[in-house]
């Protein structure tokens, strides 16, 4: 199963990677299956998979609070 979590900055994608990585066993991946491999264009947005047995996660920093919507409709 593919997972999404969209966030608005990077400092949070770590944060919510951090706490996920200590509370629920994911490990960041290098790769992204087909499902979650989103590419962005922007500098101020980033992805960072992770895998918890055959599960993938994927954080997405938005680069804001006004971006959730056109990120939303872009990449999703």
């Amino acid at each position: 199963m593919n997972r999404l979590i969209l966030c608005e900055g990077k400092t949070d994608a770590i944060l919510i990677s951090y706490y996920l990585a200590k509370t629920a066993g994911w490990q960041y991946s290098r790769t992204c299956p087909n499902g979650l491999d989103i590419k962005t264009n922007k500098g101020n947005e980033a992805i960072k998979c992770y895998v918890n047995n055959n599960e993938y996660l994927a954080i997405c920093s938005v680069g804001g609070k006004d971006n959730f919507g056109s990120f939303f409709k872009t990449y999703i």
